[in-house]
């Protein structure tokens, strides 16, 4: 079986960049890759971009045309918007028998992927369980929109 791949949209400093992705299928690949992109001490923090492993980069314009046609949500494991500028990550996820789509305030999800680090090196993986994320994120969640995922910096 063919793994589907996930589509990223990364909107930093007003720049909008997006991309697809086969190193992880969904929420639980993404705090990693934030940690890892947070600068430490006397470091400047690289472009978060730069750091989701993406294999394809798309523009935000096929990105916001996968958005306008939810009937091809299934040809991804997630669709993922992280916002920067507005503190926020969005998530369309493929949550086995439906897709759920899912608001949190980033800085939230940091902090939650930071007491779950562990987790990483334990087991090995870069990868927090699907379950486990969602439990940990379950008391962040922002009310969804009443009409499905738009990219907060292109949709009007």
């Amino acid at each position: 079986m063919r793994r589907r791949p996930c589509v990223i949209a990364v909107i930093e400093n007003g720049e909008i960049r997006c991309g697809l992705t086969n190193a992880y299928t969904g929420l639980g690949g993404i705090p990693y890759r934030l940690l890892k992109g947070t600068a430490t001490q006397g470091e400047q923090a690289r472009p978060l971009f730069e750091s989701m492993k993406c294999h394809t980069e798309v523009s935000p314009e096929k990105y916001q045309n996968y958005l306008d046609h939810p009937e091809s949500a299934d040809d991804f494991s997630a669709m993922i918007e992280i916002d920067l500028d507005q503190n926020i990550i969005r998530v369309d996820e493929d949550m086995g028998e439906e897709r759920e789509y899912h608001e949190f305030p980033l800085d939230a999800l940091l902090e939650q992927a930071k007491q779950l680090r562990s987790s990483f090196t334990k087991q090995g993986s870069n990868v927090i369980s699907q379950k486990r994320i969602y439990r940990a994120m379950k008391d962040f969640e922002a009310k969804p929109p009443e009409q499905g995922m738009t990219m907060g910096g292109l949709s009007q």
